[in-house]
């Protein structure tokens, strides 16, 4: 029960991570100038895409970090199911947001899943180089 508890606190510390990498790439953009603050269509899609891309990195680290730190998975193969359920608590509550706010084409961006398959990553990079180490 208290792996299940702090599997899922974690995942929402991603979550938080996530939304604040997302915050930090939608700076960025904006500080360019090259997207308008009420953008739309294809300006609006290429800003999700591109804010998504910078987050991405950022959410590896964060996942990355939180795995080795707090879930410690010994082998890649334990730590891919930990990557998969964070990762689902970060699309899940994208899923929510989006049919709040009117932004559900953000699951048409490919910067949408970078960033999603970044969550899964961190975890199975941590289990890897555990593996690795191993050897």
């Amino acid at each position: 029960m208290n792996d299940t508890i702090k599997l899922v606190g974690v995942g929402y510390l991603i979550l938080v991570a996530s939304l604040v990498a997302e915050l930090l790439g939608s700076a960025a953009i904006g500080a360019t100038g090259l997207v308008p603050p009420n953008a739309t269509g294809s300006t609006w899609f290429w800003a999700v895409t591109v804010m998504m891309l910078i987050a991405a990195p950022l959410v590896l680290g964060a996942s990355y970090l939180a795995s080795v730190r707090l879930m410690k998975p010994r082998t890649a193969a334990e730590g891919l199911p930990v990557g998969l359920v964070w990762a689902g608590i970060v699309g899940l509550t994208h899923l929510l947001i989006g049919l709040g706010n009117g932004t559900l084409d953000m699951f048409l961006s490919p910067g949408t899943y970078v960033m999603l398959a970044a969550v899964v990553l961190g975890p199975w990079l941590a289990g890897r180089v555990k593996e690795r180490q191993a050897v």
